[in-house]
């Protein structure tokens, strides 16, 4: 990758950055003045970077990897349209992956850029701060909704789930908000001052638990105490959890939803903190993921997948009636990709596994950990942040050549 690619990735992925912290206050301003199409720049500057950069990279130097994706993706398109019949539908399916592709070709440039660093301190606790905010008050862009296009779209989700409010400070949803601080801060984990760490950890913590995602809040509670209690102790012992509790978690996260072709889930949700906590995950267990493992007509959709546009964002907008969020990053593999992808996964954690010594392999590590387990729970791919996350570690784990400096 040239230097100008480098520059311009890192650009490219600060501003994407700001903008879904953002995407609130952006939508109600641009919206004031018609201009609500701007809002789509970054994500426009990302499909344009992608393709370019594709296309110079892989003629001087292609990569396996590169090429497995490619058919992978190509296949889940082919078997999208096959299945629902609709160029649109699976074509805004795979659209919705960019960001997946935009990180696969940056790699770990945010993690080694330095000056990118105090940018992204900057915007966590901008971030962090807009949640405060929104504490006891309403924010006037709270509710905002414009037309684009002939099509009526939400600006600012105003949501409540059993009778509390879930806060997004600036940003549009709560859980794209607590998923970009949880994100820094296993960014910036041993790459600033310890002091001032702390401090981060804390304020933007407390900002995640407002806006009561549960699934990034179990991740923010697990790396506590895997730093305080864990790693003190025995830095072995909090080495091989990092590794094993991936393993396991993979295994949990993909046994659960195929579970449900043969066990009926149900939770005793008696007294209001159990709802709090465990009503969502219920739904899952006992709707949204018998549901979907319903819609494998034959043993060949296990095979390839029922691609692109068969569940998710695609599917709500273009198919209503059978709509399923999946809710669970390694069901919508199985759903969209196939098996192969969940193969690929798995060769994806071998390979992080094996980097244990290079630079920057705590931050992947920590960073696998928290898509993996946010994984159970949501739908990874059609997360825009965490898609580019993922795509950026896929990228580092296949790379050949590493730097060995252990952080």
């Amino acid at each position: 990758m040239t230097l100008s690619f480098r520059s311009i990735a890192v650009f490219v992925a600060l501003l994407f950055f700001a903008r879904e912290g953002l995407d609130g206050v952006i939508r109600y301003v641009l919206g004031s003045y018609g201009l609500s199409f701007l809002v789509y720049l970054p994500t426009a500057l990302m499909v344009v970077f992608v393709v370019l950069h594709f296309l110079a990279h892989q003629r001087r130097d292609p990569q396996w990897i590169s090429l497995v994706l490619l058919s992978l993706f190509g296949i889940s398109g082919l078997m999208g349209m096959l299945n629902s019949g609709s160029w649109s539908q699976t074509l805004f399916a795979l659209y919705v992956f960019f960001p997946f592709f935009f990180g696969f070709q940056t790699g770990d440039l945010l993690y080694e850029c330095k000056w990118a660093r105090t940018i992204i301190v900057f915007l966590g606790v901008l971030f962090a701060f807009g949640v405060f905010l929104e504490v006891g008050r309403e924010l006037p862009w709270k509710g905002f909704s414009y037309e684009i296009g002939g099509m009526e779209v939400q600006g600012s989700r105003i949501w409540r789930s059993i009778g509390l409010e879930r806060l997004s400070g600036f940003s549009r949803y709560s859980f794209s908000i607590a998923i970009l601080c949880m994100s820094f801060l296993v960014m910036l984990y041993g790459r600033v001052k310890p002091f001032l760490y702390f401090v981060l950890f804390v304020f933007i913590g407390a900002a995640i638990v407002l806006t009561t995602t549960k699934g990034v809040i179990l991740v923010w509670l697990l790396m506590l105490l895997l730093w305080v209690f864990v790693k003190p102790a025995s830095a072995l012992l909090y080495h091989i959890g990092l590794k094993w509790g991936l393993v396991l978690t993979f295994v949990v996260g993909l046994t659960l939803p195929i579970s449900t072709l043969w066990v009926v889930y149900s939770l005793e949700l008696d007294d209001l903190l159990s709802r709090i906590i465990f009503l969502s995950f219920e739904m899952r267990l006992g709707i949204v993921w018998p549901h979907a493992m319903e819609s494998f007509t034959h043993f060949g959709d296990f095979i390839v997948g029922r691609g692109a546009g068969q569940m998710g964002v695609a599917q709500m907008m273009y198919d209503q009636a059978n709509y399923n969020p999946g809710d669970n990053m390694y069901l919508y593999l199985l759903v969209v990709f196939g098996l192969p992808s969940l193969l690929l996964l798995a060769l994806f954690l071998y390979r992080l596994f094996k980097l244990n010594g290079t630079k920057g392999y705590v931050n992947y590590l920590l960073m696998a950990v928290f898509i993996f387990v946010y994984g159970i729970f949501a739908n990874v791919m059609e997360s825009a942040v965490l898609s580019y996350f993922l795509g950026s570690l896929i990228a580092v784990a296949f790379r050949e050549k590493h730097t060995k400096k252990a952080l």
